[in-house]
Protein backbone atom coordinates (compact mmCIF):
# COMPACT_ATOMS: atom_id res chain seq x y z
CA UNK A 1 0.00 0.00 0.00
CA UNK A 2 1.23 2.97 -0.54
CA UNK A 3 1.95 6.27 2.11
CA UNK A 4 -1.07 8.01 1.34
CA UNK A 5 -3.20 4.91 2.05
CA UNK A 6 -1.19 4.47 5.48
CA UNK A 7 -2.56 8.01 6.30
CA UNK A 8 -5.71 7.34 5.66
CA UNK A 9 -5.75 4.24 7.47
CA UNK A 10 -4.10 6.26 10.61
CA UNK A 11 -6.72 8.77 10.45
CA UNK A 12 -9.52 6.33 10.25
CA UNK A 13 -7.91 4.65 13.56
CA UNK A 14 -7.83 7.60 14.94
CA UNK A 15 -11.74 8.90 14.87
CA UNK A 16 -12.09 5.59 15.91
CA UNK A 17 -10.74 5.64 18.77
CA UNK A 18 -12.38 9.38 19.50
CA UNK A 19 -16.14 7.42 18.53
CA UNK A 20 -14.77 4.45 21.53
CA UNK A 21 -13.96 7.18 23.76
CA UNK A 22 -17.12 8.80 23.64
CA UNK A 23 -19.27 5.89 23.47
CA UNK A 24 -17.30 4.46 26.95
CA UNK A 25 -18.25 7.97 27.98
CA UNK A 26 -22.18 7.49 27.00
CA UNK A 27 -22.20 3.98 28.73
CA UNK A 28 -20.26 5.08 32.08
CA UNK A 29 -23.13 7.86 32.26
CA UNK A 30 -26.10 5.32 31.50
CA UNK A 31 -25.09 2.62 34.05
CA UNK A 32 -26.27 3.06 37.59
CA UNK A 33 -23.16 4.93 39.59
CA UNK A 34 -22.65 3.70 42.97
CA UNK A 35 -24.02 6.22 45.29
CA UNK A 36 -22.04 7.67 48.22
CA UNK A 37 -23.58 8.33 51.90
CA UNK A 38 -22.54 9.30 54.72
CA UNK A 39 -24.55 10.04 58.26
CA UNK A 40 -23.29 11.62 61.81
CA UNK A 41 -23.83 9.84 65.19
CA UNK A 42 -23.71 11.70 68.78
CA UNK A 43 -22.50 10.04 71.15
CA UNK A 44 -25.10 8.23 73.83
CA UNK A 45 -22.43 8.02 77.08
CA UNK A 46 -19.52 9.63 76.94
CA UNK A 47 -17.24 9.92 80.65
CA UNK A 48 -13.05 9.22 81.74
CA UNK A 49 -11.96 7.21 84.78
CA UNK A 50 -9.22 9.69 87.36
CA UNK A 51 -7.15 7.20 88.66
CA UNK A 52 -6.90 10.02 91.55
CA UNK A 53 -10.24 9.48 92.35
CA UNK A 54 -10.59 5.90 91.65
CA UNK A 55 -14.61 6.21 93.61
CA UNK A 56 -15.97 9.26 91.65
CA UNK A 57 -18.00 8.66 88.32
CA UNK A 58 -17.19 11.98 85.93
CA UNK A 59 -19.92 11.64 83.28
CA UNK A 60 -21.71 14.62 82.98
CA UNK A 61 -18.74 17.16 82.33
CA UNK A 62 -18.34 19.15 79.27
CA UNK A 63 -14.54 17.75 79.06
CA UNK A 64 -12.86 14.12 78.54
CA UNK A 65 -9.44 13.95 79.46
CA UNK A 66 -6.79 11.21 78.56
CA UNK A 67 -3.63 11.85 80.66
CA UNK A 68 -0.59 10.25 82.17
CA UNK A 69 0.88 13.16 83.78
CA UNK A 70 -0.18 14.37 87.63
CA UNK A 71 -2.64 11.24 87.24
CA UNK A 72 -3.52 8.69 84.61
CA UNK A 73 -7.11 9.54 83.51
CA UNK A 74 -8.85 6.83 80.86
CA UNK A 75 -11.47 8.31 77.85
CA UNK A 76 -14.78 6.17 77.17
CA UNK A 77 -17.27 7.17 74.59
CA UNK A 78 -20.32 4.71 73.25
CA UNK A 79 -22.48 5.60 69.95
CA UNK A 80 -25.74 2.98 70.40
CA UNK A 81 -27.66 4.25 67.86
CA UNK A 82 -25.53 3.98 64.67
CA UNK A 83 -27.39 2.30 61.49
CA UNK A 84 -27.07 1.91 57.86
CA UNK A 85 -29.80 0.79 55.59
CA UNK A 86 -30.04 -2.63 54.34
CA UNK A 87 -27.24 -3.20 51.62
CA UNK A 88 -25.53 -0.91 52.22
CA UNK A 89 -21.73 -1.23 51.85
CA UNK A 90 -19.48 0.29 54.50
CA UNK A 91 -16.55 2.21 53.66
CA UNK A 92 -15.49 4.48 56.19
CA UNK A 93 -15.84 5.00 60.33
CA UNK A 94 -14.44 8.17 61.96
CA UNK A 95 -14.18 9.38 64.89
CA UNK A 96 -14.02 12.68 65.71
CA UNK A 97 -13.33 15.11 68.50
CA UNK A 98 -12.66 18.42 69.30
CA UNK A 99 -9.09 19.16 71.84
CA UNK A 100 -9.17 22.30 73.49
CA UNK A 101 -6.53 22.18 75.93
CA UNK A 102 -2.91 20.27 76.09
CA UNK A 103 -0.16 20.09 78.51
CA UNK A 104 3.64 18.90 78.65
CA UNK A 105 4.01 17.63 75.37
CA UNK A 106 2.78 18.33 71.58
CA UNK A 107 1.60 15.20 70.41
CA UNK A 108 1.08 12.03 71.87
CA UNK A 109 0.57 8.16 71.20
CA UNK A 110 -2.85 6.85 72.55
CA UNK A 111 -4.57 3.05 72.71
CA UNK A 112 -7.75 2.67 70.66
CA UNK A 113 -10.03 -0.28 70.77
CA UNK A 114 -12.87 -1.92 71.65
CA UNK A 115 -15.40 -2.11 75.00
CA UNK A 116 -16.18 -6.06 76.22
CA UNK A 117 -18.53 -4.80 78.99
CA UNK A 118 -21.24 -2.43 79.20
CA UNK A 119 -21.38 0.91 80.85
CA UNK A 120 -22.77 3.67 82.09
CA UNK A 121 -21.44 7.60 81.57
CA UNK A 122 -23.41 8.28 85.49
CA UNK A 123 -21.77 4.99 86.92
CA UNK A 124 -18.69 4.31 85.77
CA UNK A 125 -15.04 4.89 87.90
CA UNK A 126 -11.45 4.23 88.17
CA UNK A 127 -12.50 0.92 90.08
CA UNK A 128 -15.14 -0.27 88.18
CA UNK A 129 -14.10 0.06 84.48
CA UNK A 130 -15.54 -1.87 81.65
CA UNK A 131 -13.64 -4.62 80.37
CA UNK A 132 -11.60 -4.01 76.78
CA UNK A 133 -10.60 -6.08 74.09
CA UNK A 134 -6.99 -5.69 74.63
CA UNK A 135 -5.93 -8.14 71.43
CA UNK A 136 -7.31 -5.32 69.39
CA UNK A 137 -6.13 -2.41 70.63
CA UNK A 138 -4.80 0.01 67.74
CA UNK A 139 -2.06 3.07 68.40
CA UNK A 140 -2.63 6.30 67.35
CA UNK A 141 -0.18 9.28 66.95
CA UNK A 142 -2.23 12.44 68.12
CA UNK A 143 -1.14 16.24 67.35
CA UNK A 144 -2.56 17.81 70.54
CA UNK A 145 -2.78 21.51 69.21
CA UNK A 146 -6.09 23.07 69.25
CA UNK A 147 -8.44 21.92 66.46
CA UNK A 148 -10.37 18.90 65.55
CA UNK A 149 -9.15 15.39 65.00
CA UNK A 150 -9.80 12.68 63.18
CA UNK A 151 -9.50 8.64 63.94
CA UNK A 152 -10.09 6.04 62.01
CA UNK A 153 -12.19 3.28 63.73
CA UNK A 154 -13.24 1.35 60.48
CA UNK A 155 -12.77 -2.06 61.77
CA UNK A 156 -14.77 -1.40 65.20
CA UNK A 157 -17.43 0.04 63.48
CA UNK A 158 -17.84 -2.71 61.13
CA UNK A 159 -18.06 -5.28 63.78
CA UNK A 160 -21.15 -3.63 65.33
CA UNK A 161 -23.08 -3.01 61.97
CA UNK A 162 -22.26 -7.23 61.49
CA UNK A 163 -23.03 -7.76 64.90
CA UNK A 164 -19.67 -9.61 65.45
CA UNK A 165 -19.34 -7.54 68.77
CA UNK A 166 -21.74 -5.75 70.70
CA UNK A 167 -21.67 -2.05 70.79
CA UNK A 168 -20.11 -1.09 74.39
CA UNK A 169 -18.67 1.51 73.38
CA UNK A 170 -14.71 2.63 72.57
CA UNK A 171 -11.58 3.31 74.92
CA UNK A 172 -8.96 5.85 74.89
CA UNK A 173 -5.78 5.54 77.06
CA UNK A 174 -2.57 6.65 77.06
CA UNK A 175 -0.31 4.36 74.86
CA UNK A 176 2.56 2.77 77.24
CA UNK A 177 5.64 4.43 77.24
CA UNK A 178 4.83 7.53 75.33
CA UNK A 179 6.21 10.93 77.13
CA UNK A 180 4.56 12.84 79.69
CA UNK A 181 1.02 14.18 78.10
CA UNK A 182 -2.30 15.28 78.80
CA UNK A 183 -5.39 16.73 76.96
CA UNK A 184 -8.78 17.50 77.23
CA UNK A 185 -11.71 17.76 74.64
CA UNK A 186 -15.33 18.28 74.60
CA UNK A 187 -17.84 15.82 75.71
CA UNK A 188 -21.63 15.49 74.53
CA UNK A 189 -22.63 17.81 77.38
CA UNK A 190 -20.91 20.41 75.54
CA UNK A 191 -22.66 23.36 73.90
CA UNK A 192 -20.91 23.08 70.84
CA UNK A 193 -17.85 20.60 68.70
CA UNK A 194 -19.25 17.26 70.33
CA UNK A 195 -17.63 14.04 69.10
CA UNK A 196 -19.24 13.00 66.37
CA UNK A 197 -18.79 9.16 64.97
CA UNK A 198 -18.97 9.81 60.84
CA UNK A 199 -20.36 6.42 58.62
CA UNK A 200 -19.20 6.59 55.09
CA UNK A 201 -21.17 3.86 53.07
CA UNK A 202 -22.52 3.41 49.47
CA UNK A 203 -25.00 1.12 47.49
CA UNK A 204 -24.62 -1.43 44.98
CA UNK A 205 -26.31 -0.92 42.26
CA UNK A 206 -28.74 -3.78 41.62
CA UNK A 207 -28.03 -5.90 38.78
CA UNK A 208 -31.08 -6.34 36.30
CA UNK A 209 -31.73 -10.06 35.93
CA UNK A 210 -31.86 -11.95 32.59
CA UNK A 211 -34.78 -13.13 30.83
CA UNK A 212 -35.82 -16.87 31.91
CA UNK A 213 -36.23 -18.56 28.40
CA UNK A 214 -39.70 -20.51 28.10
CA UNK A 215 -39.13 -24.47 26.88
CA UNK A 216 -40.92 -24.77 23.61
CA UNK A 217 -43.53 -27.54 24.41
CA UNK A 218 -43.07 -31.46 22.59
CA UNK A 219 -46.19 -31.80 20.03
CA UNK A 220 -48.18 -33.91 20.93
CA UNK A 221 -48.54 -37.10 18.84
CA UNK A 222 -51.41 -37.59 16.27
CA UNK A 223 -53.54 -40.57 16.12
CA UNK A 224 -53.23 -42.28 13.11
CA UNK A 225 -56.73 -42.82 10.94
CA UNK A 226 -58.57 -46.53 11.14
CA UNK A 227 -58.50 -48.48 8.17
CA UNK A 228 -61.86 -48.93 6.15
CA UNK A 229 -63.17 -52.11 6.14
CA UNK A 230 -64.44 -53.77 2.76
CA UNK A 231 -68.30 -54.24 1.91
CA UNK A 232 -69.66 -57.43 1.98
CA UNK A 233 -71.63 -58.98 -1.00
CA UNK A 234 -75.27 -58.62 0.67
CA UNK A 235 -74.87 -55.04 2.41
CA UNK A 236 -74.65 -51.65 2.12
CA UNK A 237 -70.72 -50.20 2.70
CA UNK A 238 -70.43 -48.38 5.68
CA UNK A 239 -69.13 -45.03 5.91
CA UNK A 240 -65.66 -44.73 6.02
CA UNK A 241 -64.87 -42.99 9.18
CA UNK A 242 -63.07 -39.66 9.07
CA UNK A 243 -59.38 -39.74 10.77
CA UNK A 244 -59.69 -38.16 14.00
CA UNK A 245 -56.99 -35.56 13.22
CA UNK A 246 -54.76 -35.03 9.92
CA UNK A 247 -51.46 -36.83 10.47
CA UNK A 248 -48.33 -35.88 12.48
CA UNK A 249 -46.33 -34.82 9.13
CA UNK A 250 -49.33 -31.92 8.02
CA UNK A 251 -50.24 -30.86 11.67
CA UNK A 252 -49.67 -27.58 12.53
CA UNK A 253 -48.44 -26.78 15.57
CA UNK A 254 -48.84 -24.10 17.76
CA UNK A 255 -46.10 -22.20 19.11
CA UNK A 256 -45.72 -21.53 22.91
CA UNK A 257 -45.86 -17.69 23.87
CA UNK A 258 -42.11 -15.95 23.75
CA UNK A 259 -41.09 -15.70 27.18
CA UNK A 260 -41.63 -11.84 28.81
CA UNK A 261 -38.36 -10.11 29.47
CA UNK A 262 -38.66 -9.57 33.06
CA UNK A 263 -34.95 -7.89 33.08
CA UNK A 264 -35.42 -5.42 31.04
CA UNK A 265 -38.00 -2.84 31.63
CA UNK A 266 -39.01 0.10 28.90
CA UNK A 267 -35.95 3.00 29.10
CA UNK A 268 -34.19 0.10 31.54
CA UNK A 269 -31.30 -1.32 29.40
CA UNK A 270 -29.01 -2.48 33.16
CA UNK A 271 -29.86 -5.70 31.42
CA UNK A 272 -28.12 -5.70 28.71
CA UNK A 273 -24.50 -7.00 27.88
CA UNK A 274 -22.66 -3.57 27.03
CA UNK A 275 -19.69 -5.48 25.75
CA UNK A 276 -21.62 -6.76 22.78
CA UNK A 277 -23.09 -3.67 22.48
CA UNK A 278 -19.30 -1.92 22.60
CA UNK A 279 -17.89 -4.80 20.33
CA UNK A 280 -21.14 -4.03 17.28
CA UNK A 281 -20.32 -0.31 17.86
CA UNK A 282 -16.96 -0.96 17.14
CA UNK A 283 -17.57 -2.93 13.88
CA UNK A 284 -20.36 -0.50 12.55
CA UNK A 285 -18.12 2.39 13.09
CA UNK A 286 -15.12 0.73 11.64
CA UNK A 287 -17.12 -0.54 8.57
CA UNK A 288 -18.57 2.97 8.18
CA UNK A 289 -14.87 4.84 8.13
CA UNK A 290 -13.66 2.06 6.10
CA UNK A 291 -16.24 3.41 3.35
CA UNK A 292 -15.78 7.07 4.50
CA UNK A 293 -11.65 6.42 3.50
CA UNK A 294 -11.25 3.91 0.78
CA UNK A 295 -14.61 4.05 -1.31
CA UNK A 296 -13.43 7.41 -2.87
CA UNK A 297 -10.07 6.27 -3.74
CA UNK A 298 -11.32 3.02 -5.49
CA UNK A 299 -13.86 5.84 -7.61
CA UNK A 300 -10.43 7.77 -8.35
CA UNK A 301 -9.15 4.43 -9.20
CA UNK A 302 -11.91 4.05 -11.99
CA UNK A 303 -11.81 7.15 -13.02
CA UNK A 304 -8.34 7.33 -14.17
CA UNK A 305 -8.41 4.27 -15.79
CA UNK A 306 -11.09 5.47 -17.83
CA UNK A 307 -9.66 8.68 -18.44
Amino acid sequence: MTLGVWRLIIQAMKKLLRLTVIFILLFTSLTSPVTAETEEFEPTSDTYANQAYPDEARGGQQAIIVSNEATTRHGYLKFGDIDIPDGAVLDRGILKFYIYEQNYADSADVEIGPVDSDWSEGGLTWENQPDVFEDEVMTEELDLATGEKEIAITYMVRQWLNGEKENNGLYIYPAAGTPDFAFSFRSREASENSPILEIEYHMEPTNTPEPTATEEPDPTDTPEPTDTPEPTGTTEPTDTPEPTAEPTNGEEVSPSPEASPTGMEEGNIAGFSWWKLLGLFLVIAGLILIGIYFLPLERKKKKKKAS
